[in-house]
């Protein structure tokens, strides 16, 4: 049975797990589709869906600590230490001549 029909089929299930707090994402697990499309559902159906503020929604998708291996870790070290033996940092006042004059240098190929 395609995931549609059965989600329309389900329709009581789904509403009676979204009243008891049951995630979206974890229903849409469920039916092996993506929590839109339950809260599309369920808006559809007239349920009154609950939306987090902005800002907690936000700070849950912070990205996930990267495991790199112990060699690729010492590689990464050295080319950081290199670059920054040939690297100069400097600051200066940004004007808009300076802000037309870095797209240019930006736009065009500085290695020939």
């Amino acid at each position: 049975m395609r995931t549609l029909h059965k989600i329309r089929k389900d329709k009581n299930i789904i509403i009676k797990m979204y009243n008891d707090n049951v995630p979206t994402m974890d229903i849409a697990k469920k039916y092996n589709v993506v929590s839109t499309s339950i809260c599309r559902h369920l808006k559809k159906w007239g349920v009154e869906v609950k939306r987090k503020p902005y800002q907690i929604r936000v700070k849950k998708m912070k990205r996930q600590k990267r495991n790199f291996s112990l060699e690729l870790r010492a590689i990464m070290k050295e080319n950081t230490r290199i670059n920054n033996k040939y690297m100069k940092h400097c600051e200066f006042e940004h004007t808009t001549e300076d802000q037309r004059l870095i797209t240019n240098i930006i736009s065009r190929s500085i290695i020939g």
